[in-house]
């Protein structure tokens, strides 16, 4: 088993229905996650990097922030786990609108003049953790919930969201894990690159 992180956030959360808290949300139906559309291979890391497979990691999304002339601002990573929710991490939508924070999906290379209106989708709301830390960034996890659905197709599909006993399962020492971002691939200067990165990992306990 290989567990798939982001750079901003792992993959080990849970969502049940029917849920009531304020910071939480509901799931009208269930929805089933998928495998990517295409094999990953992956032999390098995101520092001095290796670029992904177009399509293979199908449920990374280009969290956004939009100017006031609706131009996208490459801000964080986010994963799909229903049609109309995105996990993200907190500290990317702390204090922040909705109606100025979107995902864009489909999508390998960005580009500042990524802007299309299909691929796209705005923030309805944003679920945050009610114990979470700016300082500390303890339960750095959020919810967003789009206005509209992300069509699922060949190049999209969900997130295989972990069990709600992952908590009492350990992970093994060594344990692969493979992180996914269009994060910094230098460590100096920071210098992010247009394409998807990913790297393979190890669990340290």
């Amino acid at each position: 088993m290989v567990i798939v992180l982001t750079m901003s956030i792992a993959l080990l959360f849970t969502v049940e229905k029917p849920i009531t808290s304020s910071t939480t949300i509901t799931l009208v139906e269930p929805f089933t996650c998928d495998c990517s559309a295409r094999n990953s291979q992956i032999t390098s890391r995101i520092v001095n990097g290796e670029a992904a497979i177009p399509n293979s990691w199908p449920w990374q999304l280009l969290l956004v922030f939009f100017t006031a002339q609706g131009w996208p601002r490459f801000y964080c990573d986010a994963n799909l786990i229903t049609p109309k929710h995105v996990l993200t991490a907190e500290h990317c939508v702390f204090d922040s609108s909705p109606r100025y924070v979107g995902v864009i999906s489909h999508l390998h290379i960005f580009h500042y003049s990524t802007r299309s209106p299909s691929r796209t989708h705005i923030a309805e709301r944003i679920y945050v953790h009610e114990s979470y830390d700016d300082m500390t960034l303890n339960d750095d996890v959020a919810v967003i919930c789009l206005r509209t659905n992300i069509s699922l197709d060949y190049q999209v599909s969900l997130a295989c969201i972990a069990p709600a006993n992952l908590a009492d399962q350990e992970l093994i020492d060594g344990q692969p894990l493979v992180a996914i971002d269009w994060g910094a691939k230098e460590s100096v200067n920071h210098t992010r690159p247009n394409e998807l990165q990913q790297v393979r990992l190890q669990f340290v306990p």
